[in-house]
Order: C-alpha cells, then sequence, then structure tokens
C-alpha cells in the first residue's frame, strides 16, 4: 500500500507548536506549561510563581510588581510573548543597589482550546534573580 503525501497538509504548525512548548531547565530556571483562564498578569502569576490570589494583589498595591522594568499600573493589564513579569522579594543585604526578585517569562502562548475559555502557556520560573534596583522603586527604610 502506498502513502500519499499531501504537501497541503498544515503539520508543520503543530510541529512548531510542540516544539515551542518543550519545557527546558536551568541551574537557575524552571520551565513549565499552565492553562490560565486569560494572559492578565495576575493570572499568569498565580500560576508561574504559585502565588495566591491575595499575595499577588498585596504585592500589586506595595508596588512590588514590574512588567519589563516598569511598574505596574493595572492587575488587569495583558501579558504578551516575552514579558518579564519581577515581584521584588527584598533588597540585597550587601548591596542595596540590588535586589531579590521572582521572574515569570512568558515564552510561548498555545492556542485556547474551543470547549475551554483557557489558554495554553509557556512560562519560565526564576524564583530567586538578582537584579537591580528599578530607578522607579523607594526601598523602604529599616526601622
Amino acid at each position: 500500500m502506498q502513502h500519499i503525501v499531501n504537501d497541503d497538509d498544515d503539520d508543520t504548525e503543530d510541529e512548531d507548536e510542540d516544539e515551542d512548548m518543550k519545557l527546558e531547565t536551568g541551574s537557575d530556571f524552571r520551565e513549565l506549561k499552565a492553562r490560565v483562564p486569560s494572559l492578565r498578569i495576575d493570572a499568569i502569576l498565580k500560576s508561574g510563581l504559585n502565588m495566591s490570589r491575595n499575595k499577588v494583589e498585596s504585592a500589586f498595591y506595595d508596588s512590588r510588581i514590574r512588567i519589563n522594568g516598569k511598574k505596574l499600573l493595572k492587575k488587569s493589564q495583558q501579558c504578551h510573548m516575552g514579558d518579564e513579569i519581577d515581584v521584588i522579594k527584598i533588597v540585597a543585604r550587601d548591596n542595596p543597589n540590588n535586589l531579590y526578585v521572582s521572574r515569570v517569562v512568558v515564552v510561548a502562548l498555545g492556542d485556547t482550546a474551543e470547549d475551554e475559555e483557557k489558554v495554553t502557556v509557556k512560562l519560565r520560573r526564576y524564583p530567586n534573580l538578582l537584579v537591580e534596583c528599578y530607578k522607579d522603586y523607594k526601598v523602604p527604610q529599616q526601622e
């Protein structure tokens, strides 16, 4: 029996998507695949950093969330592929010009399933990353 290959097949798109969704792990990061209800920053942080909704809200109101280095002004802001979302944890003890953050990077976006209203995303999680202090971040005074 001879198999006929049809050049019109779009299998390459499926293969590309599978390639985009392969998970990697490094010494300071881990990738994960998640199904999120939307691409809102609070939904991405909840899945990417396993933060509760209350902790995301608290970090937002304390001005400790940055997207691509800029202060987050609305919790409902939508994420896009390549966005880096940082949650400021603490100021580095040895250098107040550095901060420890938890970072989530939106690496890839999958399809939204027709039967569900969720989006598949591939996220890269950096749980403890040392970064230079943001220009607009006011270091809390020690008491």
